[in-house]
């Protein structure tokens, strides 16, 4: 028994042994006598003069399926997920296909399937094998053909030098860049660029139609054809809103090739026009020629608005002297009216200090004779002779003391003097 998983590339002859196949493998054994019997395993087998040989195993996975081709020449088509092996004696190859994904309901494929016809069918006709049946499968689905099924594939000429083919058809809308000739009235010759939106709005129709691209193409050069006449190459750059470029009617024929195809157009876009060489060079000319214009137009327009700016500056320069002027003089009003003000208060200031201090002197003076009023009559009560003391050295040095301290003082001195006159009477 090997450790790996053995495939179809495993043979052996045995003539006398066994093989155990492991579960997830299977084998196909011939007997000596050429008989074959399939194992699946897990299982253990006994050989006597056989030939054993492995199968290939096949996996196909929710989104795929099995293609399987018999000996017998029939095939067989069984939907994932499934394993199945590849016996040789039966199966001649077995494919994994993908299933065909319709992923939204604008989405469409076309599966036709041959179907035979019966006999009288065939005595009719003889020149037609069978009959075939068209299918529309509409997503969101995962659609697995059948035996005998195709799915129709388009070949849409986008681009004319490589047409694109596919299978999935969208009947939402859907967007076609395209560049077409364009002739003007004086044979200047242009390219107009256009964006076509359109949608699938008959699918029978469409299918009667090998290439509705190409056939829309032919309509939009017909139409070029009968519009370019009309315009001018030195208009082309200009808009014109009387007939625009992006106007269903300029494309009647374009919009008729498109129903007739099965396809309705919804809006046209119109992106620009590419012009030829010798048009690019007239262009490339007036461009030219409207510049120097424009230059000596912005010339004078810059000139005249450097002079009106000049003139303006001059102005608004002399209304601000004259706003500087008037603030001067009205700040010196002010400062005058200030300063006036200031000396009538210093004045008044003053005159309230010489009142003040007059009545403070006056205060003062009355303080001191109050104190002095007081002291002799402190004196008095103590019996001090006032003659005495006011006619003595003491008396005049301290009669005219203005301060309590020195009241005080006085008192003391006056006590004093009365007792050593006290003691001098003794």
């Amino acid at each position: 028994m090997g450790l790996d998983f053995r495939n179809g590339h495993y043979r052996r002859y045995v003539r006398f042994g066994k093989r155990t196949i492991k579960e997830g493998e299977a084998a196909v054994i011939w007997s000596r006598k050429g008989v074959q019997r399939e194992i699946i395993g897990p299982s253990l087998q006994r050989l006597f003069y056989s030939q054993i040989r492995f199968m290939h195993r096949i996996t196909a996975n929710p989104a795929q399926y099995v293609e399987v081709h018999l000996k017998s020449g029939a095939v067989e088509h069984i939907r994932g997920p499934i394993t199945i092996f590849e016996n040789p004696v039966h199966h001649d190859r077995i494919l994994v296909k993908d299933m065909v994904h319709v992923a939204s309901a604008l989405d469409q494929i076309i599966v036709y399937k041959e179907e035979p016809r019966s006999k009288k069918q065939e005595v009719a006709d003889t020149n037609v094998d069978g009959n075939v049946r068209r299918n529309i499968i509409t997503g969101p689905t995962r659609y697995m053909q059948e035996v005998g099924e195709w799915v129709h594939e388009f070949t849409w000429s986008f681009n004319p030098a490589q047409p694109t083919s596919f299978t999935l058809l969208t009947t939402g809308t859907q967007q076609w860049d395209v560049n077409a000739g364009f002739h003007t009235s004086d044979n200047a010759v242009a390219t107009v660029t256009l964006t076509v939106e359109f949608h699938v709005a008959n699918i029978d129709q469409v299918l009667r139609v090998a290439d509705p691209i190409a056939s829309m193409r032919s309509g939009i050069q017909a139409d070029l054809a009968v519009l370019g006449p009309t315009r001018r190459s030195d208009e082309l750059h200009l808009k014109n809103d009387d007939c625009p470029m992006d106007s269903f009617s300029n494309y009647p024929h374009m919009i008729k090739t498109a129903h007739d195809a099965g396809l309705e157009v919804s809006r046209i876009i119109f992106r620009g026009f590419v012009p030829s060489e010798s048009l690019a060079e007239q262009n490339a000319a007036r461009q030219k020629e409207a510049l120097k214009q424009r230059a000596v137009l912005l010339a004078v327009e810059q000139e005249h608005k450097m002079n009106t700016q000049a003139m303006e500056a001059r102005r608004l320069k002399a209304t601000i002297e004259q706003e500087i002027a008037d603030a001067e003089f009205a700040n010196n009003q002010r400062k005058a009216e200030q300063d006036r003000k200031l000396v009538v208060e210093q004045q008044m200031h003053q005159l309230q200090l010489q009142v003040a201090t007059a009545e403070n002197d006056r205060k003062i003076a009355q303080g001191k004779r109050d104190d002095v009023v007081q002291f002799m009559k402190s004196l008095h009560e103590m019996g001090v002779d006032l003659t005495h003391y006011l006619t003595s050295p003491i008396g005049k040095e301290s009669a005219p003391l203005p301060s309590t301290l020195d009241v005080r003082l006085a008192v003391a001195q006056a006590l004093q003097l009365e007792h050593k006159t006290q003691a001098v009477s003794c």
